[in-house]
């Protein structure tokens, strides 16, 4: 099971995060979130709605009603914060079966150690801890399921960091297919200043000058 680690400087860094894995995601897919209080784990949920073409406006933290809904193109997700139940036993009355029969389903899973003999084992899930570096900074750490290997963004998920683009200096994920740039424009404007005054190439000498320095 590969583990990655990556240092997410400030929320913009972490949505980066949050849009590569929304892109080895494929409904089915079980979720791990793990993090103290205020870790960011919701946040990060967000980031995944959002890239998977569901409302972010509508993710919030579902703390009390414990089980929230988000569909999108992809895939249905389901979040669920388990953190005011005490056994998998407390899932029978939200429907739970329901959601882990449907084959749409991605499953976004909070606290799920509450809940552990209702998901995959961690073997077969992808396991994501966020723990605060700082008031603003995350670590960031994501062991990920050897049944994913073959999936087409894993490489540049396991391989890449997210980075900053160079021409607008927004935040890209590592699967973006104009990495390390935030676009196909913000491309070609770099690839612009290359040619014009930002990237200019040093004078050729004449041929008298080649002699000289032969000579």
């Amino acid at each position: 099971m590969p583990t990655i680690r990556r240092h997410s400087p400030e929320p913009g860094a972490t949505d980066a995060i949050a849009r590569a894995i929304a892109d080895v995601l494929e409904p089915g897919d079980v979720v791990r979130l793990v993090g103290e209080l205020g870790a960011g784990k919701t946040t990060l949920v967000r980031g995944i709605a959002a890239a998977m073409g569901c409302d972010p406006g509508l993710v919030n933290s579902p703390t009390f009603v414990m089980i929230n809904e988000y569909d999108g193109p992809r895939a249905k997700l389901v979040h669920v914060d388990a953190y005011r139940l005490h056994s998998p036993e407390d899932l029978e009355s939200l429907g739970w079966d329901r959601y882990a029969s449907d084959p749409r389903v991605v499953m976004l899973v909070e606290w799920p150690g509450r809940i552990d003999a209702a998901l995959p084992s961690a073997e077969r899930c992808l396991v994501v801890t966020i723990a605060h570096d700082s008031p603003t900074s995350r670590a960031i750490e994501m062991s990920v399921p050897e049944a994913w290997r073959g999936r087409a963004a894993f490489a540049a998920f396991v391989e890449r960091d997210p980075v900053r683009c160079p021409t607008t200096r927004a935040w890209v994920s590592p699967t973006a297919a104009t990495y390390p740039f935030a676009d196909e424009r913000a491309r070609l404007a770099d690839l612009n200043r290359w040619f014009t005054e930002s990237y200019s190439l040093p004078r050729a000498m004449d041929a008298d000058e080649d002699e000289e320095s032969l000579g």
